[in-house]
């Protein structure tokens, strides 16, 4: 998990100035977690709880709003590269 972290900040898909080795604890402590609350008849879906977490996850390793907002894809530096970017960059 830390170098996944890692990975991406030398890409330039998060931020460099996070602790790769505290988002990696924050990061699956927040996924250890969900077995102690989730319920499948408990009224939230799955895949919706996926969605909210990976944008949690992925916006909070992503720069501040004040240098770069994860959720516009056109900054001054340019477009935000995402995970997909770099995976499709990956394929042959």
């Amino acid at each position: 998990m830390q170098g996944l972290v890692e990975e991406g900040q030398a890409a330039g898909v998060f931020c460099r100035r996070r602790d790769a080795h505290l988002m990696m604890i924050a990061i699956l402590t927040l996924l250890n977690s969900v077995q102690q609350w989730y319920r499948p008849d408990g009224g939230t879906d799955i895949a919706h709880l996926t969605d909210e977490y990976v944008e949690f996850v992925v916006g909070g390793l992503r720069c501040s709003v004040a240098t770069t907002c994860a959720c516009e894809p056109e900054t001054d530096r340019g477009p935000t590269r995402t995970m997909t970017d770099l995976e499709m960059e990956d394929e042959p």
